[in-house]
């Protein structure tokens, strides 16, 4: 269905690749400049592409062209759909893999729910819709990659430790983008599977160090014994061209598109409210109002207007600083340390890297939707970025037609995800999608509406830039409070605790100061018609859900008039004397909930009272 798609400019890229791998000899790939689409990916993509060049040219000899003019026939389009779509069969294994392998490490007691959760997170994975749009529509084999990453993940898992890394090794040697993920693994190791430190780990660090050090040399091997260092040196400069900018043509949805919006909008806004010496007195900002150029969707170097010039060396020290955590988490699992160690290395290369794409976002929300699914501290984190992350691809494809493909399968998938959510959970939507994420979905909404409908008619063929801006800065702002999220949940455990007590404490006190004043009151027990009791009980194998009840019985006859149940969502921490702080939220909304449905004269809630260790305070 996909196949006459948009054609985009990866379709001659690609097809270039192979021409280059099948009619040149090995030493001369990375040196290859007759199109402008040079070979800029690690020696196995290299090889992949050669492979795919022996099929090619059984297929039509004439897909296989070398020459500068790009080459689109109905033979190079129907061959690389097809390709993508073969390579699309390893990363639908690796999902069921990879499902079996997590859900297999956490299960949660016995039952069909492991089975739910399996089947909705290989749903989940095969389906997301941001590796549809990239290699189904637009064009590339990511799929492929992270399906050699779930892989990856699947042997750690099964505890395989040495296949995992020679898997990961072998992914850094497809393409180094995942280089973002090399801290993960190196921490990952260092800390899990190294240890402990003796005559024996001696042979566990040969084996890794083989493991990783095995696919190096059939990679770059080859380049080495046909062009010494030189070759090396000339695929090293084809990977990390450092001259294309601080940001793509179409800014990635990351700090750096906040901080080139906000040069923007000063750009825009100090002229006109006559601030220039103002923003001279600072001695920071340049002031220079010049027009800026990566407004312009070029991919080139270039300055800011009010704001000081980023160079590499700031993203790197950015992105260090970011790094650092990883050394302090406190894991109970290695499967933990793998998912946040992953995760965390995503946000900050992507966060702060420098000339970050809009497709790097899928290297923290393949690993998220794992850990969504192995912990569900992580739902709301998840859900946030299952609606950022396709939204970061719209702008790649702008046709009438695709346009509808894409919010189609967008829609589709979101709505799927929370079906399968309900499945699996029981949960209502409120549970599912919080205030937040919903906000962001409207918001995004609104956003693509505007794009589509309303620039055109305000702004006619002027303003190009501003879709592709305010795209960049609401999902920018998504993956921010995403980020800001994870890092709360990961790493502020202590602070979360104190808020909840003193919380407490406050309620606490408003509760007996009531109970005072209340005390002379005079109650008539024959007014009470009906008594009823609501209990709450987390799951022992998922403790962050849990079943609320609420039963009315006639007072009289004890007779069950009224009763109602629902799974929650505790999304508190579990404190010790204060079960209070994860409980009583989602009895008492329970309650509100359904007290206008029948009468309750009087209510029940067990709790420790007075033999409560607090209780004497009062």
């Amino acid at each position: 269905m996909l196949f006459r798609c948009y054609i985009s400019t990866d379709f001659e890229v690609h097809r270039n690749w192979m021409a280059i791998t099948h009619k040149e000899p090995l030493s001369k790939w990375y040196y290859n400049n007759v199109s402008q689409w040079t070979l800029d990916y690690p020696p196995f993509f290299a090889y992949f592409e050669k492979t795919l060049s022996f099929i090619a040219e059984a297929v039509d000899k004439d897909i296989l062209t070398l020459q500068e003019e790009p080459f689109l026939t109905d033979s190079v389009l129907i061959f690389q759909r097809v390709s993508v779509v073969a390579v699309d069969l390893l990363f639908i294994a690796a999902c069921a893999i990879a499902a079996e392998a997590l859900i297999n490490l956490n299960q949660w007691g016995k039952g069909s729910i492991n089975i739910r959760r399996k089947f909705a997170l290989f749903i989940t994975l095969v389906f997301t819709p941001s590796l549809i749009l990239l290699d189904n529509i637009h064009f590339q084999y990511n799929s492929m990659l992270y399906g050699i990453l779930l892989l990856s993940f699947a042997a750690i898992f099964s505890q395989k430790y040495l296949l995992g890394a020679l898997l990961f090794a072998i992914l850094l040697n497809f393409k180094h983008i995942y280089l973002y993920y090399v801290p993960a693994f190196v921490i990952f190791y260092l800390f899990e599977y190294l240890p402990p430190f003796n005559f024996y780990s001696l042979s566990r660090m040969f084996g890794l160090g083989l493991a990783v050090a095995l696919p190096v040399i059939f990679s770059f091997g080859p380049f080495f014994a046909a062009g010494d260092i030189e070759g090396i040196q000339q695929i090293l400069s084809r990977l990390f061209p450092f001259k294309r900018g601080l940001t793509h043509s179409y800014w990635a949805p990351n700090f750096w598109a906040l901080y080139n919006s906000f040069d923007y909008i000063l750009y825009k806004a100090l002229p006109i409210f006559k601030l220039k010496k103002l923003c001279e007195a600072t001695k920071i900002l340049k002031c220079s109002f010049k027009a800026p150029t990566y407004v312009l969707g070029v991919v080139e170097e270039y300055s800011h207007s009010v704001l000081p010039n980023i160079t590499p060396i700031h993203t790197l020290v950015a992105t260090l600083v970011f790094l650092v955590p990883l050394f302090f988490m406190r894991i109970s699992t290695k499967r933990e340390r793998l998912l946040f160690s992953t995760i965390l290395s995503g946000y900050a290369f992507f966060f702060f890297g420098w000339h970050v794409h809009e497709k790097a976002l899928l290297m923290i929300y393949i690993p998220m939707i794992l850990l969504s699914f192995d912990n569900l501290k992580f739902l709301d984190t998840f859900i946030l970025l299952s609606i950022i992350t396709p939204v970061t691809q719209f702008p790649l494809i702008f046709t009438s037609v695709e346009n509808l493909v894409k919010y189609s399968l967008t829609l589709s998938y979101l709505i799927t995800l929370i079906c399968l959510l309900r499945f699996v959970y029981r949960l209502p939507f409120s549970q599912i999608v919080n205030k937040t994420n919903l906000g962001f979905a409207i918001t995004v909404s609104l956003l693509e509406i505007y794009k589509v409908l309303i620039h055109e008619l305000i702004f006619k063929n002027t303003m190009d830039f501003l879709p592709l801006m305010l795209t960049s800065l609401i999902c920018a702002i998504g993956v921010t409070v995403s980020y800001g999220q994870f890092f709360y949940i990961v790493f502020c455990e202590g602070i979360k605790i104190n808020l909840a007590k003193r919380r407490c404490h406050k309620l606490e006190a408003k509760i007996h100061a009531q109970i005072k004043e209340e005390a002379q009151k005079k109650f008539d027990i024959k007014n009470v018609q009906f008594v009823a009791g609501a209990d709450i009980s987390a799951f022992p194998s998922q403790p962050d859900l849990a079943v609320v009840s609420l039963s009315v019985l006639k007072y009289d006859t004890l007779e069950v008039v009224y009763y109602a149940d629902k799974v929650v969502r505790l999304n508190q921490l579990y404190i010790p004397e204060y079960l209070a702080v994860r409980e009583a939220e989602p009895v008492v909304d329970f309650i509100n909930e359904h007290k206008c449905r029948h009468q309750i004269d009087v209510l029940l809630i067990d709790g420790n009272g007075q033999y409560h260790s607090r209780s004497k305070k009062y």
